[in-house]
């Protein structure tokens, strides 16, 4: 080889290593070691979220709420490092694991375009009324078409990450099952049949290019399940007394008619709001889930034991007095003598939960996605009744059938010693 080719080969090589040295050096580094990292992204401070893949390059992280300027802390068992981030940016640092390994790390503030993440632009005008109406389960429902088909039943469920079909309502509409993919949901997790390519249509609004899981543990009145991924770049109104839905792209004109909350969106979709959970000895608080698809308000069997939820049953079911019961307060607000179930959560700090519709109807809402706040109203099922739990007509008949026994075997045992009685004194 030519000794000036050579050497001028030589000299390009050095010029690259000494670019890609430079920039390494530019870059912020964040000393971790080989154990994952806490993120707090703005308000939501997510324990143990981060896992370094070196072979990624670069790894990314998309913010929960991008439109937000915000804080976006990543924290080792050694440093932490901070970006004030802005809407439409990258941040790139590097993760220097045990000292030798250089993870090349991205922080996104754009929408993530990732289909199971089910982000669509919205076409067409903004903002849009759409009805809808109350199933027997008080789950709210909209009218919609999918592929052109008609479907009547569209659940709205918040605390959902995508779109769902029924099984038995796959022959109502033209939909074609391409992939497999896992689901996870009260039914477990579980491989489903996957349709990678859609369009929904609810009133004037569309999405294209939707991908939609099958279920088969959705109820039979329930078509679609649809959830908050697809308004994460707008504004969600809910009013219960009028019962219509209201996507928009500014805050309504009342909004100081209502209540202000903090809101996070885990994963960037499913929205949690802050709430205090008080005990007879002590009170906890976190982030709850607000979860339009559960119809009953579930707590941490940690926190609200089985023998806890049984009394307070009794007591409902005989009309003994609740104040032992739980209550639930937010911002303003605090609701007492709901029904709930619990579950395993896991021993964590603070409170795990999840709000379901029937304490949720109770309200008007906004859901700021774009901003990454929640407003409250209370409307005129606030003072309803709360719905009696599946099993409470079994349980009071059954308990009435006991009660009669018991009385039956007390009158008959009470007229055995009488007997006696007389018979010794004769």
């Amino acid at each position: 080889m030519n000794i000036r080719v050579l050497a001028f080969l030589m000299l390009l090589m050095m010029l690259q290593y000494s670019t890609h040295t430079a920039a390494q050096q530019q870059l912020p580094v964040l000393k971790s070691g080989d154990v994952p990292i806490d993120i707090r992204d703005g308000k939501h401070l997510k324990n143990g979220f981060w896992r370094m893949v070196p072979e990624r390059k670069p790894d990314d992280y998309y913010v929960e709420i991008p439109e937000s300027a915000h804080k976006v802390t990543f924290i080792t068992d050694q440093d932490s490092l901070a970006f004030n981030v802005e809407y439409n940016h990258e941040y790139n640092f590097i993760i220097l694991r045990d000292g030798k390994d250089s993870c090349y790390t991205r922080i996104v503030t754009r929408y993530k375009d990732d289909r199971s993440l089910l982000h669509a632009p919205m076409t067409n005008s903004i903002p849009d009324t759409l009805p809808f109406h109350l199933g027997e389960n008080g789950k709210l429902y909209l009218n919609g078409q999918l592929n052109g088909s008609p479907v009547k039943n569209c659940q709205l469920d918040l605390g959902s990450g995508g779109i769902v079909i029924n099984e038995s309502s796959i022959p109502k509409v033209r939909i074609q099952f391409d992939q497999k993919t896992m689901l996870s949901n009260s039914d477990g997790v579980n491989e489903v049949p996957l349709s990678t390519i859609n369009q929904l249509k609810l009133g004037k609004l569309t999405w294209d290019s939707l991908p939609v899981l099958m279920a088969k543990n959705l109820q039979p009145a329930e078509d679609l399940v649809l959830g908050n991924a697809l308004f994460k770049n707008r504004i969600l109104e809910i009013d219960y007394n009028k019962q219509i839905l209201i996507i928009r792209d500014t805050l309504p004109l009342d909004i100081q008619s209502y209540t202000k909350l903090n809101l996070i969106l885990d994963q960037g979709i499913i929205p949690y709001i802050p709430v205090h959970l008080n005990l007879s000895d002590s009170t906890l608080s976190g982030w709850v889930m607000f979860d339009t698809g559960a119809w009953t308000t579930i707590l941490n069997n940690n926190d609200a034991t089985m023998t806890l939820r049984l009394m307070v049953q009794l007591a409902s079911l005989i009309g003994l007095n609740q104040g032992f019961a739980p209550s639930i307060s937010m911002a303003n607000y605090q609701m007492k003598g709901f029904h709930f179930k619990t579950r395993e959560m896991g021993k964590v700090p603070g409170l795990r939960a999840i709000l379901g519709i029937d304490l949720l109807h109770r309200f008007n809402m906004v859901l700021d996605n774009r901003n990454g706040y929640m407003y409250l109203k209370p409307n005129s099922f606030w003072t309803a009744p709360y719905k009696k739990p599946d099993e409470y007509y079994a349980v009071r008949i059954t308990g009435t059938i006991l009660l009669i026994f018991v009385c039956y075997f007390l009158y008959k045992r009470i007229k055995k010693i009488r007997r006696r009685q007389n018979q010794s004194v004769v």
